[in-house]
């Protein structure tokens, strides 16, 4: 039997990984059996929901890092000295008055982002780090490989430090197409195969992360091939499942989030108030879905207009966000919602991916409720990003600045669906490294079992 190790610690990884046809994929291969690592508060959650003959669930509890670990990971957030780093550190200490560490913190990631050096010097010393707690996991299964599903998490490297000292073959994935630029984690210890979505991430992950390119693989979303798959429901059984009204067409507007409370008020009401006035509209109704990371209650929606849309997702006792799980009764619903609306609009996210995939219009929001907001609290500031440029410069996507612009993209999106068309076809193959067929969990199991 050959056993494979993967780490899941976070619900986007199980999204990626588990609510995909990876594992279907994985296991293909006679006599190759995986071992699941979650945080022991979830094991009796994913017994019932992945695990079988094998598929088999370990638990572990949380891991305290030491204070070698504390400090070596203290200095990989200098890593990265990109568009996006610049405006986060603002964000946090400019504008907070915070003038000395917001200074500090450009000197450090000015100093170790443009060198390389330093960097490959930083990962020598944390490589000699190793974890003490691990052992009596590989010594019970004896892996043959270990595939970190977020090659960026601290429970990660974790893993991989203790499998690269037995000899044992590595995979990580990077979780997101802003992981590396926005510096939610830098690389700490490189796998033997890097895995990523898109021809964009892999030159992030060379470029910022100094992997090796020939280490580096594309193999598309995996999350997104069931976009392929025939509706579970059709269109009036969707809209009758969510309370919505089959005979008018849809905006989907899906909230930004707990920081954005405010604004998200203040777009609907706009939206809502167009629905009500404009004459062309009036067949028209808004489909208002929570974040998943968001807790308040939807409490400025018109409910004669709006369609209120709370993401199912499963909670646990820390009550992280970041802990959260998602059922795939709602991974369902996200799908339909996008398959059967007519427009989509919201800021930057990953929505206009999703939406894309799909071939609906997008429309990104670029003003405030304030035109004074400062920039560092303003959307604008989104739209600076760095992983957010491709996205921007393929066309796909109409950015309004205005309501008065908002108003006509409408229009002209709902006459028109087929505008920009090209450009959302350009937009999903940057994104997925080529066009969406499906395959992107083959192609992420294949890249898995080529090392055995």
């Amino acid at each position: 039997m050959k056993t494979i190790f993967i780490t899941i610690f976070h619900g986007h990884i199980a999204r990626n990984l588990l609510r995909t046809k990876v594992v279907e994929s994985l296991l293909i291969r006679p006599g190759t059996r995986l071992i699941l690592i979650v945080p022991d508060y979830k094991k009796d959650y994913y017994e019932k929901e992945f695990g079988s003959e094998r598929v088999i669930i370990e638990g572990l509890a949380l891991l305290e890092p030491s204070f070698g670990e504390r400090l070596m990971r203290s200095f990989y957030y200098y890593f990265i000295d990109t568009n996006t780093v610049r405006i986060i550190q603002g964000e946090q200490f400019w504008y907070t008055g915070k003038k000395f560490k917001y200074f500090f913190m450009r000197f450090c990631t000015k100093l170790f982002g443009k060198s390389r050096p330093l960097r490959h010097l930083v990962r020598y010393i944390d490589g000699k780090i190793r974890p003490s707690n691990l052992g009596t996991l590989f010594e019970q299964y004896q892996p043959k490989i270990l595939f970190a599903g977020s090659l960026t998490s601290n429970e990660d490297v974790l893993f991989l430090k203790e499998a690269k000292k037995r000899g044992i073959k590595t995979v990580g994935m990077i979780r997101s197409w802003d992981t590396i630029t926005v510096n939610k984690g830098i690389p700490r210890v490189y796998p033997d195969k890097v895995l990523v979505h898109s021809e964009i991430l892999k030159g992030d992950v060379i470029d910022y992360g100094d992997a090796d390119p020939e280490t580096v693989t594309v193999v598309g979303l995996s999350h997104f091939d069931h976009y392929l798959d025939p509706p579970k429901m059709s269109r009036e059984e969707f809209f009758r499942r969510v309370g919505g009204d089959t005979a008018k067409r849809t905006i989907f507007y899906p909230l930004n989030g707990v920081a954005s409370r405010d604004f998200d008020a203040y777009i609907v009401g706009i939206l809502e108030e167009m629905i009500r006035l404009n004459e062309q509209l009036q067949d028209v109704q808004l489909f208002v879905r929570r974040h998943p990371n968001e807790v308040k209650d939807i409490d400025f929606c018109d409910p004669k207009i709006s369609i209120i849309n709370i993401p199912e997702v499963i909670d646990f006792p820390h009550n992280k966000l970041a802990e959260r799980e998602f059922t795939q009764r709602d991974i369902d619903i996200l799908a339909h919602a996008l398959r059967y609306s007519d427009l989509v609009i919201n800021t930057q996210s990953t929505t206009t991916i999703d939406a894309a995939a799909f071939d609906k219009p997008v429309i990104n929001i670029n003003f405030d409720e304030s035109p004074d907001k400062n920039f560092y609290k303003s959307v604008r500031r989104f739209y600076h990003y760095n992983h957010y440029q491709p996205i921007l410069k393929s066309g796909g996507v109409r950015v309004v600045g205005s309501k008065e612009e908002l108003e006509q993209a409408i229009l002209d999106y709902l006459a028109d669906p087929s505008k920009d068309r090209e450009g959302r076809a350009r937009l999903l193959a940057g994104q997925n490294g080529g066009p969406l067929d499906g395959n992107a969990s083959r192609r992420t199991a294949e890249a898995v079992l080529a090392l055995l």
